[in-house]
């Protein structure tokens, strides 16, 4: 009976795994094929920035600390042409205590935002489930590109 019981259980949690699994995978394949469009229209909204790039990672080491997966800081670009380094020549870090002259206020406000967004927890999970680890993601007006990025 006991036996039973154990497999009568197993089974069931198995399902709920085998569920959560499947939607995940439902989710990821929809937030994919959302989150490009999303970012173009922020784009779109806020015209003198061409260009997002974020990196994420799990770090190789964390000074003894538990090494996890986050979302790096939101670099934008007001220039079309630019390095293909997020930190290069044409690219700005977003910053709450200043201002980039080349964007207004409201574009400033926004990209605040939206990097706070983007490193939320949940939305890391989501951005990992994406774009997996160890990667550089840069989003213009013509799509979203994913590059490997090596951050040691």
């Amino acid at each position: 009976m006991l036996d039973e019981i154990k497999t009568v259980a197993l089974k069931e949690v198995g399902a709920l795994v085998a569920e959560q699994a499947r939607m995940q995978a439902e989710l990821q394949e929809k937030l994919q094929g959302r989150i490009g469009p999303i970012l173009q229209g922020f784009l779109a909204d806020h015209p003198e920035v061409k260009a997002l790039c974020w990196t994420q990672y799990v770090p190789y080491f964390n000074d003894g600390e538990e090494c996890v997966f986050s979302v790096n800081g939101l670099n934008y670009s007001v220039v079309d042409e630019r390095e293909n380094h997020h930190y290069g020549e044409g690219w700005l870090e977003v910053t709450s205590y200043r201002q980039c002259e080349e964007v207004s206020a409201d574009t400033h406000l926004a990209l605040n935002e939206l990097e706070n967004l983007l490193t939320s927890g949940p939305m890391e999970d989501t951005l990992q489930a994406i774009f997996g680890s160890h990667a550089k993601i840069t989003v213009t007006s013509a799509g979203v590109e994913v590059e490997e990025y090596d951050h040691d």
